[in-house]
């Protein structure tokens, strides 16, 4: 008898592995016949370094002195280069455990049933099937690559629209 889990981590790279098989039938879909899907990110931390400037009138969650980098008015990641000083900053950051509720706090903003028309192409806000129910939306383990802190964000729903968690 073959061990088919330990067979098939066998053939695939050390950062993916599979923890359990089942037999199914040949009618099964996961795609269209699965009940939830969870999804795991990794940002790195210093993507929610703050800045002294004042906070936009949309950021309910943050206060002024906790305004994420990328928030910053009239900070275009687009035209912006950072200086060398900038990046070895931001490698060196660590998050508070401050931040990582209040992080949580506006995660949980998500949670529930909602309208995500905006994230897919051709859905108005009036068309029921851009409705999503969202299970949990949170914060998980802090990890360190490379010298730089990562958060690890977990998201777990019914479905999501085409674009929504990518």
């Amino acid at each position: 008898d073959v061990d088919q889990v330990a067979l098939t981590n066998s053939h695939l790279p050390s950062d993916i592995v599979v923890l359990d098989m089942k037999r199914v039938t040949k009618g099964f879909n996961a795609k269209n016949l699965a009940e939830g899907r969870r999804y795991q990110y990794l940002i790195p931390t210093y993507a929610f370094m703050t800045s002294n400037r004042p906070a936009r009138d949309s950021c309910k969650v943050f206060s002024d002195d906790d305004v994420p980098a990328w928030m910053r008015e009239g900070h275009n990641t687009h035209k912006y280069t950072p200086t060398p000083d900038e990046i070895d900053t931001a490698r060196k950051y660590k998050i508070s455990e401050e931040l990582v509720g209040k992080i949580n706090k506006a995660l949980q903003l998500y949670e529930g049933t909602h309208k995500f028309h905006n994230f897919t192409s051709g859905k108005k806000g009036t068309d029921a099937s851009a409705s999503r129910y969202i299970v949990s939306f949170r914060t998980g383990l802090k990890v360190e690559y490379d010298g730089v802190e990562f958060l690890e964000l977990l998201v777990e729903g019914q479905s999501f629209m085409i674009h929504q968690i990518r």
